[in-house]
């Protein structure tokens, strides 16, 4: 069980044709899929830097901390899961690059909705700090792993789910307003 949710399931592939057309298919896709998703982190990454560089010499616009964050979690979800392909034989890097994956999607809802909140609200509503409280706990849960692997992917489901319609829901409200 343990090994299922952090490296998939074991098994192999059969398949007949050319061996060359056949590495040289996946070697291509593999690098193209790397250098294509680093490319987005460090897009994301980027952003980051920049916005908490804002907010660093103009703190009163608090919504560009809160974009750096939410920009930030989105580039080490993208980075974590590149470097993990790039490691094969550190059992335990591997594994610490899936946590801080999982960690950082948990994290990447709470900085939405901060910056959603920081644009549209005046101050930051009580409902916000429910979420935080629920990526404090989804964090502890998914570091400790005491709970079945299903269990923890329908907790963050669920967690991304709720996130994603409060921000859709004060946006809707602020655009009536």
């Amino acid at each position: 069980e343990w090994f299922g949710k952090w490296f998939g399931y074991a098994g192999f592939k059969v398949r007949l044709g050319d061996i060359n057309d056949s590495i040289f298919s996946s070697v291509l896709n593999s690098g193209l899929s790397q250098a294509v998703n680093m490319g987005i982190a460090a897009i994301f990454l980027s952003l980051s830097f920049l916005y908490f560089l804002l907010f660093f010499f103009y703190s009163m616009k608090r919504e560009n901390l809160y974009y750096s964050l939410f920009t930030f979690f989105i580039s080490i979800t993208f980075a974590s899961g590149m470097l993990g392909r790039f490691v094969y034989s550190n059992i335990e890097l591997i594994v610490i690059l899936r946590l801080l994956a999982a960690l950082a999607i948990v994290w990447i809802f709470p900085s939405y909705l901060a910056f959603i909140y920081s644009i549209f609200c005046k101050k930051m509503p009580k409902q916000f700090w429910i979420f935080i409280s629920a990526a404090v706990v989804l964090s502890i849960i998914i570091s400790l792993m005491y709970l079945p692997e299903n269990l923890v992917q329908y907790l963050i489901l669920g967690f991304i789910a709720l996130a994603a319609i409060e921000g859709l829901r004060t946006i809707i409200v602020a655009i009536k307003r």
